[in-house]
C-alpha cells in the first residue's frame, strides 16, 4: 500500500471517475484516500459543488455517488398531507421563510406577516418575529447610479439596472454597459471595514436579457441570452468566478427559476397547463418548449432543508413542491379547486415530525385569527387574498419578443430616447 501522500500526489492527476472507481476497488483503498482528496476531486469535476446543498454528509459520499444523478425529468407523486383551517403544529418548520415575494404577505415558522401584521397560526403563540428585510432599490431616471438597500445593507451599483437579489448572506445585482452583462456582488457574512457601498465582487458575462437571477447559498445563478442567441446558465461564486452551464436544448423561455443540488443546476417551471416541471440543465431529455406561466412564477429553495423548493405563482402562494432529493414533485393546484373560484387561500408548506405537510386557510379563517389577535377588522387587507388561479393579465412573453424589446431599448438609447416604448 502506497502511502498517503505518494497516494494523494497521485489522485490530484486522477479524474473523479478513477478515483471513485479506485476507491470501491477495495476496502483498503477506501480507507486510506484522504477526506480532501474526495474534496478536491469533486471540486475538479464540478467547481460549484456546496456540501450544503447535497444530500451527501461527507465529500467521501458525494464523490462516489456523483455520477449516479438521475437525470430524467423530475416526476409527480410526491407524498405530503394536506390539512384545512388547523393550527400549525407546534414543532412546525415553514419552508423558504421570510423570502421576498414581492406580496404584502410573508410566511414565517408561527404564522404570517400581512404587511407588518403578525398573525400567528399555532394553539401556541409566541412573541411575534421581527419582520424580516426587504430589497429596496433607489435609481436616478435615465442615470447609471442605482442604490440597492436591504435592511442596514447598502450596496451602489453603476450600469442599466436589470435586476436585483437579496439574501442574508448576499446581495447582487445585475446591470449592462457595453454589451457586457455586468453581475456585482457583496458578501454580507464576511466582516466589513467600515462602511462598503461598492460592490466586493464583479464579473462581467457577454450576454444580454432574457435572464433569470437567482441566489443560492452564496453562489448566484444567472439566466442569459448569449452569444449564440440561445439561453444558457452561469454560476457565479467569489472565490471560483464565473462557470458555464450551456442548456444542452435550446429554450424559448425563461424558467421560472433555478435551484442547486448535488453538483447539477435544475431549471424548475410551470408549464401552460400549469403543472410544474424540474430537470437538469445537463439533460438530454426532452423539455417543454414554451412555459407561459413563467414570467409570473417564483422558486425559491429553503435555505436549511435544502433537498425542497417551492414554486410561488404571481400572488406569492405556494403553486408546487419539488424534493430534489426523491426527484418528485406535487401540483397543489388540484387542492385549490377543492373550494370556490370566489375563495382565497394561504397556503404553508413545511415540515413536522420530519414530514412534509401543507396547511391550507381561507380567507374567512384568516380574518377571524386577524381580528382575535390585533383586536381589529381585517378589512383593509381582504384585496391581499387575490384568486390562486393564474390568470395574466398580458400575453406571455416569448424568447423572440424579448430579445425584440431588447433590441429596441438599445436602439431608443442610442438616439437620446426615453427607452421602453
Amino acid at each position: 500500500m502506497l502511502p498517503r501522500d505518494i497516494l494523494d500526489i497521485i489522485c490530484s492527476h486522477l479524474n473523479l471517475e478513477d478515483i471513485a472507481a479506485l476507491s470501491k476497488s477495495s476496502p483498503e483503498w477506501e480507507n486510506v484516500i484522504l477526506e480532501r482528496t474526495y474534496r478536491d476531486a469533486v471540486l475538479r469535476h464540478c467547481p460549484y459543488f456546496d456540501l450544503k446543498y447535497s444530500q451527501w454528509d461527507s465529500w467521501k459520499a458525494s464523490a462516489l455517488n456523483l455520477g449516479k444523478m438521475d437525470m430524467y425529468p423530475f416526476s409527480m407523486g410526491l407524498d405530503c398531507s394536506v390539512r384545512h383551517n388547523v393550527p400549525l403544529p407546534d414543532d412546525f418548520q415553514v419552508l423558504c421563510p421570510g423570502v421576498d415575494l414581492n406580496s404584502d404577505i410573508v410566511y414565517e415558522n408561527d404564522g404570517i406577516f400581512i404587511q407588518r401584521s403578525f398573525v400567528s397560526l399555532k394553539r401556541t403563540r409566541k412573541e411575534p418575529p421581527e419582520l424580516p428585510e426587504f430589497m429596496e432599490v433607489d435609481s436616478v431616471p435615465y442615470m447609471i447610479d442605482h442604490d440597492i438597500f436591504y435592511g442596514d445593507e447598502h450596496m451602489h451599483v453603476v450600469g442599466e439596472f436589470h435586476r436585483a437579489v437579496c439574501t442574508p448572506q448576499i446581495m447582487a445585482a445585475v446591470t449592462s454597459y457595453d454589451d457586457e452583462i455586468c453581475l456585482m456582488m457583496r458578501d454580507l457574512t464576511e466582516p466589513n471595514c467600515g462602511p462598503q457601498l461598492s460592490p466586493m465582487y464583479y464579473a462581467g458575462l457577454p450576454g444580454k436579457v432574457p435572464f433569470r437571477l437567482q441566489a443560492v447559498g452564496k453562489k448566484v445563478i444567472l439566466v442569459v441570452t448569449g452569444p449564440t442567441k440561445q439561453l444558457q446558465s452561469s454560476i457565479f461564486s467569489a472565490a471560483d468566478g464565473f462557470t458555464r452551464l450551456e442548456h444542452t436544448q435550446p429554450l424559448k423561455t425563461l424558467p421560472a427559476g433555478m435551484v442547486l443540488y448535488d453538483g447539477h443546476v435544475f431549471d424548475v417551471s410551470m408549464t401552460s397547463d400549469k403543472n410544474p416541471s424540474a430537470q437538469s440543465t445537463q439533460s438530454k431529455y426532452s423539455r417543454p418548449i414554451e412555459w407561459d406561466l413563467n414570467r409570473y412564477h417564483k422558486v425559491e429553495q429553503d435555505r436549511t432543508h435544502t433537498q425542497y423548493a417551492l414554486i410561488y405563482n404571481q400572488y406569492g402562494v405556494v403553486a408546487a413542491v419539488v424534493d430534489l432529493k426523491q426527484h418528485k414533485m406535487v401540483n397543489l393546484r388540484p387542492h385549490y379547486t377543492q373550494h370556490s373560484d370566489s375563495d382565497r387561500l394561504v397556503v404553508v408548506v413545511g415540515l413536522s415530525k420530519g414530514s412534509l405537510g401543507v396547511w391550507k386557510y381561507t380567507r374567512d379563517y384568516i380574518a377571524k385569527e386577524y381580528e382575535d389577535q390585533l383586536e381589529e377588522p381585517m378589512h383593509g387587507f381582504m384585496d391581499l387574498f387575490q384568486f390562486t388561479e393564474e390568470r395574466p393579465q398580458y400575453p406571455a412573453m416569448t424568447f423572440k419578443s424579448m430579445e425584440a424589446m431588447a433590441q429596441r431599448y438599445a436602439y431608443n438609447a442610442t438616439i437620446g430616447g426615453a427607452g421602453w416604448d
